[in-house]
Order: C-alpha cells, then sequence, then structure tokens
C-alpha cells in the first residue's frame, strides 16, 4: 500500500513538473515573420501567378533546393512564390546566414527567374 502511494505521488510530481514546464513554453508567433505578406501588392500563394512559366520556374527551384544535401530541413521548406513577372519570393526561417545566402544564389541561378525578394529570416537555435 506505501509503495502505492509513493508511486502515485512520484506521478503527481511528474505531471506538475511537466505542466508548469508547458506553461513557461512561449507560444509560437509567426505574425512578425508573415508581415510582408500583409503588403498591399504582396506575393501570397492565392495571387501568385498560375501560369505554366510561374509553375514551371517554381517546380524548378524547389527541385533545386531539394537536391542540396547541404541544406538544412528549415531551408528546404521555405516558402516559395512565383509573381506573374517571373519574381522569385522566398519566406521563412533558415539555420544560418550562409544558409540564406546559398538559397538566394540557387533560385538566382533557376532558369527563368527575373529577380528574387528575400523574406528569409535566420531561426535563432537555442544553445
Amino acid at each position: 500500500m506505501k509503495s502505492l502511494l509513493a508511486s502515485a505521488g512520484v506521478c503527481a510530481l511528474l505531471v506538475i513538473s511537466v505542466s508548469t514546464a508547458q506553461a513557461k513554453a512561449v507560444k509560437a508567433d509567426n505574425t512578425k515573420q508573415n508581415r510582408g505578406a500583409m503588403e498591399e501588392n504582396a506575393v501570397v500563394a492565392d495571387k501568385q501567378g498560375n501560369g505554366r512559366d510561374q509553375i514551371r520556374i517554381l517546380a524548378n527551384i524547389r527541385r533545386v533546393i531539394m537536391k542540396q544535401k547541404n541544406l538544412s530541413m528549415d531551408a528546404k521548406n521555405i516558402k516559395i512564390l512565383v509573381s506573374d513577372s517571373n519574381f522569385a519570393v522566398l519566406r521563412g526561417p533558415v539555420d544560418s546566414f550562409a544558409e540564406k545566402e546559398r538559397l538566394e544564389e540557387l533560385v538566382k541561378k533557376c532558369s527563368g527567374v527575373k529577380g528574387i525578394k528575400t523574406e528569409l529570416s535566420v531561426a535563432a537555435k537555442p544553445h
């Protein structure tokens, strides 16, 4: 009986400590990161070019990025939008400034891309 009560006490302490840790966790908020999408003439997913050229360019950019073995999954998962004028817009967090620059270089070299607008941010990693 005593060991059952002791076990219940330990479980209760674990639940309390987990609840406290969850309460202190910062909620994800990417409002600032998406601010560029709120601009009046911003290219957003539902307003991006939907012609054959834009779809081909977008697929090519994604293919080139996914083939890079030295990029993090954050970098491979950035949002890529292509405007009617074939400008590529890059949004999202990446792991380092070097990764950000690498993505920009790769996209600039893609066939059909007239220019890029970068809204990439370098994510702060916990120590």
